[in-house]
């Protein structure tokens, strides 16, 4: 394999992507992206050192043809012996705000104002920090882009949220309506044409295409968990005898009813009790909903027949043939959740949103 792919250039800019130092863009000596659709992505680069990094507030990481590869906060770079090291924030932490999230706020009309996929994301990734006055007081300008979501106009689900408001983080409401509605966030730098200099982009994309791959023709890692919440029961404090349940079944749907044939085994129970009945229904349905997919199945994309996965991004689901080692026509959908690249040319692929972390939760 040719590392001409792997060479990588840096660039710090302000907050007003304005270009630091004297040299625009230093040569990497190392760089490792890994991008993930439900949790912050991690970058490290190490670069030819910045003489001057004061005010830098992204890090761009940039191909030999000048393409961007990944941009990030560049957090304190910390410049020795002619090196600089970047450990990059993943620039969706700009929505880890805890503020005052309001499901009941209304629009002018009288209707709720999130009454629909594509108005709940642009609530929580733009009106509620406006409504907050703290938009504009960010520092960062970036635009949205939620035409994905306009075909989503019939899966609403009230069940998902609670009419209530309260101090919430806005970053996990917004990954645990991902999980509910199979949606994930990316993140993009397009030059803005007007001002000539680069504009964030956060894009709400489906998770809807799908690829079937037969496992045993890759170099695979797999990590199946089994010890998930597969059942909840809710039920308000002053009706605590009056419980309703909740299933998550074998093919990540959630029902009402308990189907032997689609049961998750060993059986786990949590049960969520709160004084608004609609409150404990949501918790309940959020944690199903956090439930699913917690595998994790790594596919290294150099192994034999790996460059037939390269096109797949966030969007794919992959449908796992040979899932079950003892059942080698069984098989298990599961969405892209991981994305590994580093310069020495190393790329993988992680099915699953089972973390890298599992075991800390």
């Amino acid at each position: 394999m040719s590392n001409v792919a792997a060479i990588g250039y840096v660039c710090l800019y302000d907050h007003n992507w304005q270009a630091l130092g004297k040299w625009s863009q230093h040569l990497a000596k190392s760089w490792s992206i890994n991008r993930k659709a439900f949790e912050l992505d991690e970058f490290q680069v190490e670069c030819q050192g910045f003489e001057n990094s004061k005010n830098a507030c992204f890090a761009v990481l940039h191909g030999p043809t000048g393409q961007v590869k990944y941009a990030s906060f560049c957090g304190i770079p910390v410049t020795k012996n002619g090196l600089t090291q970047i450990t990059g924030i993943d620039c969706r932490s700009i929505f880890n705000q805890e503020v005052l999230v309001d499901y009941t706020r209304r629009d002018q009309g009288g209707s709720y104002y999130a009454r629909s996929v594509s108005t709940l994301f642009e609530y929580l990734m733009s009106q509620v920090l406006i409504d907050r006055g703290i938009k504009s007081q960010l520092g960062i300008d970036y635009t949205l882009d939620l035409d994905d979501l306009s075909f989503m106009s019939g899966d609403w689900d009230e069940d998902y949220i609670v009419r209530s408001a309260e101090v919430r983080n806005v970053w996990k409401e917004l990954m645990a309506a991902c999980h509910c509605y199979n949606v994930v966030i990316t993140t993009s730098i397009q030059i803005d044409n007007e001002n000539n200099v680069y504009k964030l982009k956060f894009k709400v994309a489906r998770e809807i295409y799908e690829r079937r791959l037969k496992l045993s023709d890759y170099d695979v890692v797999m990590r199946l968990n089994q010890n998930i919440i597969n059942r909840a029961i809710y039920c308000s404090t002053a009706s605590p005898t009056t419980q309703y349940k909740l299933f998550l079944y074998n093919d990540n749907t959630i029902g009402t009813t308990y189907d032997a044939n689609k049961a998750l085994f060993p059986p786990v129970t949590k049960t969520f009790m709160e004084d608004d009945i609609d409150e404990a229904r949501s918790n309940a349905y959020k944690e199903l909903n956090d439930s699913r997919y917690k595998d994790r199945v790594t596919i290294d994309l150099n192994s034999k027949l790996g460059s037939t996965l390269r096109d797949l991004d966030f969007t794919y689901y992959g449908v796992l043939v040979g899932y079950n080692p003892a059942d080698s026509s069984s098989d298990k959908k599961l969405p892209v959740c991981g994305l590994y690249e580093d310069h020495e040319g190393t790329k993988k692929i992680q099915f699953g949103r089972l973390s890298e972390y599992w075991f800390m939760d």
